[in-house]
């Protein structure tokens, strides 16, 4: 008798392990899915040149309710330019102004060469279909 107990012991953990493992996955990947960090909620790509600056390949990416843009900033011209800042105007497709940005350089930045610019902010600027650019020498 006390085997046959034994027995419907180790069936009915055998039964239930199955069932654990299962709902051990369904809670990592919700928590998996609600933690997910920098996603990527907008492409801005066009490219803009002013004052010989070229700003190019901007991204929009939202992380836990921040939105952070970011973009390549190249001088495009022959002499090396001091770049201060860059401002940043976000417009939706009704060409309504969201709000208006300002990534940071602060430095010399030689002829053709990359420097990468980043603004933040935690308004939702994942309607924006247009970024307007100044350059702030």
């Amino acid at each position: 008798m006390k085997k046959i107990m034994e027995n419907k012991k180790l069936v009915t953990l055998i039964g239930l392990i199955p069932i654990i493992i299962l709902i051990l996955v369904i809670v990592i990947n919700i928590t998996y899915s609600a933690n997910e960090e920098g996603t990527n909620v907008n492409n801005i790509t066009q490219e803009q040149v002013v004052e010989g600056i070229k700003i190019s390949e901007g991204l929009i990416i939202q992380d836990k309710g921040i939105y952070n843009y970011t973009a390549k900033v190249t001088n495009t011209t022959s002499t090396t330019s001091y770049i201060e800042y860059i401002t940043l105007s976000f417009y939706d497709k009704d060409n309504k102004k969201l709000t208006t940005l300002y990534g940071y350089v602060g430095r010399e930045v030689a002829p053709n060469e990359e420097v990468p610019v980043s603004a933040s902010v935690d308004k939702n600027i994942t309607s924006a279909t247009r970024v307007d650019i100044e350059v702030k020498k």
